[in-house]
């Protein structure tokens, strides 16, 4: 298996590249499909992030945390220490899966 990594500026055409890859067969992992899936899946990352954010709700709000987020840049690296094991984990758990196909 050959993994590739498809990295960018937001709009610089990450998502293009990666669907013309899918087109072909090949197996694509999403990193930002990862994520808003963990938000709407995952109610223990939830709720850390509610409670860490000061959230009203359990379920996490993306246009509260991106407020949240721009007014104080650096809550951007808890955010990460939070979502990245997660997509780390499934990051792993993809090339697993996908290690002997195309």
């Amino acid at each position: 298996m050959i993994a590739l990594g498809i990295v960018g500026e937001i709009g610089s055409g990450k998502t293009y590249v990666s669907n013309i890859f899918k087109y072909y067969g090949y197996n694509v992992f999403n990193a930002d499909s990862v994520v808003h899936n963990i938000y709407k899946k995952n109610k223990l990352i939830n709720k850390k992030i509610s409670k860490i954010f000061k959230l009203n709700s359990k379920k996490v709000d993306l246009k509260d945390l991106t407020n949240i987020i721009i007014k104080n840049p650096s809550k951007l690296v808890k955010l990460n220490k939070i979502i990245h094991p997660e997509v780390k984990k499934k990051l792993l758990e993809f090339i697993k899966k996908n290690k002997k196909k195309k």
